[in-house]
């Protein structure tokens, strides 16, 4: 069923940077300025001419993390249109276990690793509340982040198309706070590198038209274990 809007929609196009070195390793995602490799600056000129043939852009916002600007600046040169750079589109922050390999956690800190799998790997029915981890990123700290972003541009982009490069643990609790589901619980989503995750806005209200796309990039959508985070 689809009633005609009395008020503008405004899109906003969630993209993940494409692929870096630590995204092929397995490793925890930091902070730093790793970049994108070959095969991500490929991925990234894909999403670009995927973004110009098919979606009628009209602001790009960017996370200032070397991946995500790269990936930002292939489309910001494809569109012709200037990257605004915001710190609420960083990465949410994994704290002591960013930039090590998940496979290290259980090494390193054994402790956390098993209170981690246990929450992660228990039938729904006996779920509890996802663990409070030191020096990780507060989940009450990144749905601020999301809310205050998504407010921002919304009031001064009314009824526009809105790209936005950023990361993938952003996109998932982005995807998981517009659901309007329970952060204590595991995130029910996936994003791929260069994938295209959108949402629309009425009123202020999320409605949530796509996700985890990745058809422009020609790879598979493989089988994979979720990560216990």
């Amino acid at each position: 069923m689809y009633i005609r809007p009395t008020s503008p929609i405004t899109r906003i196009y969630f993209l993940r940077h494409a692929e870096t070195k630590h995204n092929l390793g397995n490793i925890i995602s930091t902070r730093d300025d790793v970049g994108l490799n070959e095969k991500g600056l490929d991925q990234a000129n894909r999403l670009a001419e995927r973004l110009s043939s098919q979606f009628p852009i009209d602001v790009l916002y960017s996370s200032p993390l070397n991946r995500a600007k790269q990936c930002a600046t292939i489309i910001s040169e494809k569109l012709g249109i200037e990257i605004q750079f915001t710190d609420d589109l960083l990465e949410y922050s994994f704290g002591p276990i960013a930039g090590i390999r998940y496979d290290d956690v259980k090494e390193r800190y054994p402790d956390l690793y098993t209170e981690l799998i246990n929450w992660s790997e228990a039938p729904l029915e006996d779920r509890f509340s996802r663990p409070e981890l030191p020096g990780l990123e507060p989940m009450d700290h990144i749905k601020t982040r999301i809310q205050r972003f998504t407010e921002k541009v919304i009031a001064e982009n009314e009824g526009h198309h809105i790209a936005v490069v950023t990361h993938g643990g952003f996109i998932k609790c982005a995807m998981t706070f517009f659901s309007g589901a329970p952060f204590s619980q595991k995130m029910p989503f996936f994003v791929e590198n260069a994938s295209i995750s959108i949402v629309d806005f009425y009123k202020g209200n999320p409605v949530i038209r796509l996700v985890n796309d990745i058809s422009h990039t020609n790879d598979v959508l493989k089988m994979l274990k979720p990560l216990p985070l």
